[in-house]
């Protein structure tokens, strides 16, 4: 993108050298009417691109701005989903697998502090929510099913623990 502006820069300076260059050079062989005629719209040549430059210039910062956003987000996304895939889910299957429920509980618990301790993360990755679609879709998803079910295990092991206690 960057190039592309650059080049349509460089272009338009081009041309607009050239046609100034052309109009001195016809001014010297027209009469009186026609070199004010001839210096105005060379002017108005020169005034058109300085808007254009003006306008390039801003295209090149609003997508210089937009490329650093999409370049967070893909920071984050990339950050939770790796997270979220390779530490929560895996630490998830691997407490089920274990044979005792005490160990399984405290394993679930474990999982939800690390949750917790991730919060930054997670708020991080909440801001894009109304602006990227897949990252409500993931939320809707992934994240809060996979909450429900790390509560919902928490709460049914914690009661039937409790339960052979008494």
């Amino acid at each position: 993108m960057k190039q592309l502006l650059s080049s349509v820069e460089q272009a338009a300076e081009t041309k607009v050298t050239y046609v100034i260059e052309l109009s001195e050079k016809v001014i010297s062989h027209t009469s009186d009417k026609g070199r004010a005629q001839v210096k105005d719209e060379a002017e108005g040549i020169r005034t058109e691109y300085a808007t254009l430059i003006s306008t390039i210039n801003e295209t090149r910062q609003n997508m210089l701005e937009r490329m650093s956003t999409v370049q967070e987000f893909d920071k984050v996304w990339k950050q939770f989903t790796n997270w979220f895939d390779s530490d929560l889910n895996e630490k998830f299957k691997a407490a089920h697998e274990e044979p005792d429920r005490k160990t399984t509980l405290a394993k679930l618990i474990t999982i939800e502090k690390d949750i917790q301790s991730k919060g930054n993360l997670i708020t991080r990755f909440r801001e894009y929510e109304d602006r990227e679609p897949k990252v409500k879709q993931f939320l809707d998803e992934q994240l809060h099913p996979f909450m429900a079910k790390l509560s919902s295990s928490i709460a049914k092991l914690d009661t039937e623990l409790k339960s052979e206690e008494t």
